[in-house]
Order: C-alpha cells, then sequence, then structure tokens
C-alpha cells in the first residue's frame, strides 16, 4: 500500500506524456557570397551549415528515438506526403532548402534498390539525393507573398524610408559617421563616398563581414571589434526597418509568413495523413519582424539582433492527449515556439514564450486568435494590404477582383483554411488568364525575380562608439533583402 501514491504519480506522469504531431521550421541561409556582387550563391560554409541545421532536425524529430521523434513521421526513408518545403525561387536561398533537405532526411545509397531491366541488366539509382519536393516560388507568383512578404509591398516600403527621417537615425548618422569613414580605403569603388555611414549600415557590413571569412585583405585590415561594432549597427539598422510599434506597418513582412505557419500547422493537426514537417525558407526581415510582433524584444535586447546564419525558429504542434492511430481533438494541441541561432553543433533550440505570456505552451485557439490576430491568408488581402498594383505584382488585380477575403470568411472557414482555398483560387484565375492569352496569341514576359540581401549576427549588443543608447523608433530605405 504504501507504494500506492507513487504508482499513481507515475501513472499520471505516463498518461501526460507529450507527443509531437508536427513541427514548422522557418530558415536563413547560411554562409553565402556579397549581395555587391551579383548573383550571389551559397559558399561551401555556407551549404555545410544548413545541412549541419538539417541534420540537428533529423536528429531531434525524425531519427528513431529521437528525444521528440514525431508521431508516426516515417525512419530512416522519408515519406514525401509527411513533408512539405518551400523557397523563393531564388539561386542562394533554393541551395539553403536543397541543403538542409539532405541533412533532414540524408541519402542512404547502401539501402537502395536497383532497378532491374528486361534486358537483364540492373541500374542502381545515383547517390546524393534523397528525392523529397521542394517548392520554389517565383517572385510574382501569389505564393511568394509567404516567405518574402516585403518585396513590391509600398506600404512597407514607404514605412520603412520614414526611418531615415526620423531623429534617431540622424543621431546615429552623425555620431557614427568617423567610424565608418576608416574603412572607406576598403570600400573605394564599392561604395559612393556619400554612400559610406550608418544609412548603408547593413551592405557595408555584410561586405566587409563576408571579406572577413574570404578575403585576406579585409581580414589584414579589419579587427574582430570592428566587425562587432559594424554588426552592432546593423542589429540597430535593420530591427529599425523591420518593426515598430507604433508603425505596424514596418512589421508587415511577418503577417503572412503567420497566415502560412498557421496553414501548415492546420494541416497537421486536422488531416492524419497529412504533412508533418514544414520547411519555409526566407530573410532575415522575416525573422525580425515575427519577432517583434510577438514582442520577443521585451524579453531581452538580443533579440533586436540579426539571426545568425543557417539560423531557425521552429512552431511545435504538441499534445498530452492519447495518441493512437487517430489525431486528438485540435483543442488538446498546444503550440510551441522555439528559436536556434546558426548550426554549431552547441547551439540548443530553445523554447521561448510568445505575447509575454509567460508560458512556452500556448493552445492551438490561443495560437489562432492572438498571433494569427497579425496574419494575411489571401493573395488578394496582402495585395489590399500593400497598396500593390498590377505593374508591381502582376497577379494582384486579378486576385483582388476574384479573390476576397470576406468571401472566405463567409463560408466560416478558419482563417487557414481560408488562406489555402485563396491561393488555389488566384492560382485557377491565373491560369485561365495565360489560356486567355494563349487564345489571343499574346505574349506574357515574366519578370525578374529580385534577389534580397542576408547576413549573419544575432544579438543586440550596446554599441562602444555611441554616446546614446540606440532607441528603434523606425525602418529604413525600401530594399530587396534577404
Amino acid at each position: 500500500m504504501m507504494f500506492a501514491p507513487l504508482l499513481l504519480l507515475l501513472a499520471a506522469h505516463c498518461v501526460a506524456a507529450e507527443t509531437v504531431l508536427g513541427v514548422v521550421v522557418f530558415t536563413r541561409h547560411g554562409d553565402r557570397s556579397s549581395k555587391l556582387f551579383n548573383p550571389t550563391h551559397l559558399t561551401t560554409l555556407g551549404l555545410n551549415q544548413v545541412q549541419q541545421s538539417g541534420t540537428f532536425y533529423h536528429s531531434t524529430y525524425i531519427a528513431d528515438g529521437a528525444p521528440k521523434q514525431i508521431f508516426n513521421i516515417s525512419s530512416p526513408n522519408p515519406n514525401p506526403n509527411q513533408v512539405a518545403a518551400f523557397t523563393p525561387d531564388e539561386q542562394t536561398l533554393y541551395s539553403t532548402g536543397y541543403a538542409f533537405l539532405q541533412g533532414l532526411y540524408p541519402p542512404r545509397p547502401q539501402e537502395s534498390t536497383p532497378e532491374l531491366l528486361t534486358n537483364g541488366s540492373s541500374v542502381q539509382p545515383p547517390f546524393g539525393y534523397n528525392y523529397l519536393t521542394l517548392h520554389g516560388e517565383n517572385a510574382d507568383a501569389p505564393e511568394s507573398i509567404w516567405l518574402k512578404g516585403d518585396v513590391a509591398c509600398p506600404t512597407y516600403l514607404n514605412a520603412a524610408k520614414t526611418y531615415s527621417q526620423s531623429a534617431d537615425f540622424k543621431a546615429l548618422t552623425a555620431s557614427t559617421q568617423s567610424f565608418y569613414q576608416s574603412f572607406a580605403p576598403l570600400l573605394s569603388g564599392l561604395f559612393k563616398d556619400s554612400d559610406i555611414g550608418f544609412g548603408m549600415a547593413y551592405s557595408i557590413f555584410d561586405y566587409l563581414n563576408v571579406g572577413f571569412v574570404h578575403n585576406e585583405t579585409i581580414r589584414a585590415n579589419v579587427t574582430p571589434d570592428q566587425l562587432f561594432q559594424l554588426r552592432t549597427l546593423a542589429d540597430a539598422h535593420e530591427w529599425a526597418l523591420a518593426f515598430n510599434e507604433s508603425q505596424p506597418e514596418r512589421s508587415l513582412p511577418a503577417q503572412p509568413f503567420i497566415g502560412k505557419v498557421i496553414a501548415q500547422l492546420n494541416q497537421t493537426i486536422t488531416a492524419p495523413s497529412s504533412t508533418k514537417f514544414s520547411l519555409l525558407v526566407g530573410s532575415y526581415i522575416t525573422f525580425q519582424a515575427f519577432f517583434g510582433v510577438a514582442g520577443l524584444q521585451k524579453l531581452s535586447g538580443d533579440w533586436i539582433g540579426l539571426p545568425d546564419y543557417a539560423s531557425t525558429i521552429a512552431f511545435e504542434a504538441v499534445t498530452n492527449a492519447s495518441v493512437t492511430d487517430s489525431l486528438p481533438s485540435p483543442d488538446d494541441v498546444s503550440i510551441r515556439f522555439l528559436f536556434r541561432n546558426g548550426s554549431a553543433p552547441t547551439a540548443p533550440l530553445t523554447p521561448f514564450p510568445l505575447l509575454g505570456t509567460g508560458n512556452e505552451l500556448m493552445s492551438w485557439a490561443d495560437f489562432q486568435s492572438k498571433i494569427g490576430g497579425n496574419q494575411i491568408v489571401t493573395a488578394s488581402q496582402w495585395c489590399t494590404a500593400c497598396h500593390t498594383n498590377s505593374t508591381a505584382q502582376p497577379f494582384c488585380p486579378m486576385a483582388q477582383q476574384n479573390v476576397t477575403t470576406a468571401s472566405f470568411n463567409a463560408t466560416g472557414m478558419k482563417p487557414a483554411v481560408a488562406g489555402v482555398v485563396g491561393a488555389m483560387v488566384t492560382l485557377g484565375v491565373a491560369a485561365l488568364a495565360i489560356l486567355l492569352a494563349a487564345l489571343l496569341g499574346l505574349r506574357l514576359v515574366r519578370r525578374g525575380s529580385t534577389q534580397p540581401a542576408v547576413l549573419p549576427t544575432t544579438q543586440a549588443h550596446q554599441v562602444p562608439i555611441m554616446t546614446k543608447e540606440v532607441s528603434h523608433d523606425g525602418s529604413s530605405a525600401a530594399r530587396t533583402m534577404l
């Protein structure tokens, strides 16, 4: 009898064991060439960083015996129906998605089955591939907004421009000018003399940071302390572009991203045979905009900094209910947000509370209503919020005419479902337009995709050369950066 309380506690613990139903992961690229020289590409170092990140997620969520192995996930070989991966159709980001998937499900050539031909010979499949599908979204396609909602969005770009008129920006420009001018010999020919200053904080840091790793001349003429200072200033500048509490338009890139996250989680939670691991590839501005919207900067000033190369954020769908062949009720599902800075083996995947709740778990209903309150769920809604016309995005006139947010909400669909249907209807309209153009003998011209600029760094740090604390009241110049 004396062991009864202990047995009850153990039984309760077993019943309450947490099950991971699925994960949505958002990643930025690894080490790459400088944005000053197009086209950019991942370096060998960058490819390895992203592949290592995928390997980390394999050992965390996929492998047999993994500490958080997803319920009924296929291992060690992938089930293509369980993995959904999306990336902008740009070389740097597409390579990122591909390298991540190679780590998530490492190729297993030793287990491949040869194909027998009728002539009696056999053919082995090529090594080095895991054959998972990576969806590349072109910059002028409706689906591009979920990953890069800042591109061709005048509302965001106009809000960004206001930062350069702020007292904060002008003060930082004046106080750091001599510091930036000290790098003029290294920047000559790449930047106009008038551009060498805080207004180009990210671009200057990007060039010198890439050079510090790959260019002996730059490494010999830039000290680690100077690079740290450049990074800190870039942190301050880019955070101002991505978030300002009094000007929510600056964090508009986070809204379609949130819509995509909720749509992917909704599939995982409601459909037993649906996606269990979603991979989204995008830009650091989306990281920072989401951090601001989620109130993470109130936890620590570290969130103001740019995330390191190959950094990831993850959204786990978990339950404490008993899970067998059928999924639990959505009412028994919670969402956990986690962040991993960089891809070093020692970098932890750490949970953090959202919106100042103090709890790392948020019920699925609360996540949809509180985090989802900031979401954009259709291309039409994005076009309206961005005030984007056909010149900036060809799909907007059709989306706004044929796909309205009101029409989806009137059906009683949840926002996540509405977002999926909205995208499908928009694609149908676009296909019809292409068919009509073909019948009329018109030639469709495809717009070139823009390549944004990305960079390494993470935490926000005190700026040694500043005489005042950095106040991030705004955002800055229009740009297309990764």
